[in-house]
């Protein structure tokens, strides 16, 4: 068998088994290009926000500095380990005394009605003179009796600028999370969310456009308003398959 082929042969093997591998883990898109967010319950329209889908952008927009919207992922379901991706981008930030955004992955029992335990991973403006700051933190809840206190697990700095689109990842894999925003990366230990929703909250007056949450994991479902559209992993083998053979 001549050298090359054998090289080639090997190589395809190796790419089969990769992306076998990528395929066992369900991925559930949401790029906001069906212009509608039916997935997405809990949000409302009221005298403090508007919450809404302009140019295949997710927008929230805090009227009053008391604003709150909370939006529960109801197409995703309940998942466990998991990989999420989500772009954000700030603008028009007029109240430096409330966080911009926080995405809570907590467990609720519906037998007994009562939420089991919370991992929240926020970000929020430190305030004058560092207005192009933000904090970036992971939160741990501990339960006294029915209520529920935060604790900080990890926090550090973020710059950024408005009208910028940037990258955030949570990711979980055990009792292990990680949260990442640019350079910035936190790590976490918590065992009180054996499996549970992503859901968002926004706070405060100004306005934070959301694109491309994508969401990977053993439990989670292929899916999602841009599942259909966008298929990165057949398009990968199919020029990986080009180029092998026209070296070959």
């Amino acid at each position: 068998m001549p050298i090359k082929l054998f090289r080639f042969m090997i190589v395809l093997l190796v790419t089969v088994v990769v992306f076998g591998r990528m395929c066992i883990a369900g991925t559930w898109i949401d790029d906001f290009s069906d212009r509608t967010l039916r997935d997405w319950g809990g949000g409302r329209r009221n005298h403090e926000f508007s919450t809404g889908v302009v140019g295949g952008h997710f927008y929230y927009r805090g009227i009053v500095e008391q604003a709150f919207c909370h939006m529960e992922n109801r197409g995703l379901g309940k998942i466990q380990d998991f990989s999420l991706q989500l772009k954000f981008m700030v603008r028009n930030l007029r109240d430096l005394r409330q966080g911009f955004l926080t995405i809570d992955y907590s467990s609720f029992n519906e037998e007994t009605w009562n939420t089991d335990g919370i991992m929240q991973f926020s970000w929020y403006p430190q305030g004058e003179p560092k207005i192009n700051i933000m904090d970036v933190t992971i939160d741990c809840f501990e339960q006294e009796g029915d209520a529920f206190f935060p604790q900080t697990a990890a926090i550090d700095s973020f710059a950024f600028e408005e009208k910028v689109w940037y990258t955030l990842r949570i990711a979980r894999e055990g009792n292990q999370y990680t949260f990442s925003m640019g350079d910035v990366i936190l790590f976490a230990e918590d065992d009180s969310v054996s499996m549970g929703t992503i859901d968002l909250l926004f706070f405060g007056r100004c306005t934070v456009w959301l694109d491309d949450f994508i969401v990977t994991g053993p439990d989670v479902p292929n899916g999602g308003p841009g599942f259909l559209g966008v298929n990165p992993l057949a398009e990968h083998v199919t020029t990986m398959w080009g180029k092998l053979k026209a070296q070959y």
